[in-house]
């Protein structure tokens, strides 16, 4: 089990909230609701300011790449946000996914460490995990999924994680 988790092609199911999250942003204009999958990193009320501005640009113009497949776009994208708000865990955020879909792993795990360090986030701590396992780092990976189930129980790719990690050899 853990060696089709470490060598399995990233299964995001972000890309698809992301898809999501874009195309409702630009059918309404403004930030939607996605409910219980909201990423908190993504919603949480920040201070306004030209930074913010400017990051939140740059994040939503990753926001598009990444729904259009275009990953590699999206990160210079997510490069910039975090240059204007290097503490602030949405950009970083997307961005650790945004190297895990594009499997630059090292670099998913220090972006997803860092995010994780500015506010935990379930689906963060949980892609930490998964980002942890392609390195071999099992024991630093069920750190990661049991600190996403401990912020959110019902957190689906944490739980899968955990129970590969659990059933391997």
């Amino acid at each position: 089990a853990l060696t089709r988790l470490r060598g399995m092609a990233p299964v995001p199911p972000q890309a698809a909230e992301f898809a999501y999250w874009v195309s409702s942003w630009k059918q309404s204009g403004q930030l939607p609701s996605l409910g219980a999958m909201s990423p908190t990193w993504l919603a949480a009320p920040r201070s306004a300011g030209p930074e913010l501005l400017a990051a939140d640009r740059e994040l939503l113009a990753a926001l598009d790449r990444l729904a259009a497949g275009e990953v590699a776009e999206a990160i210079v994208h997510l490069d910039k946000a975090t240059a204007f708000l290097p503490a602030e865990n949405a950009a970083a955020g997307a961005r650790g996914l945004a190297l895990l879909l594009a499997e630059r792993t090292e670099a998913a795990v220090t972006a997803l460490e860092q995010a994780t360090e500015v506010a935990a986030d379930a689906v963060l701590c949980a892609h930490l995990g998964l980002a942890r396992v392609r390195l071999g780092a099992t024991f630093d990976a069920e750190a990661a999924f049991l600190r996403a189930i401990e912020l959110e129980p019902s957190e689906p790719t944490a739980a899968l994680g955990l129970a590969s990690l659990w059933q391997s050899p």
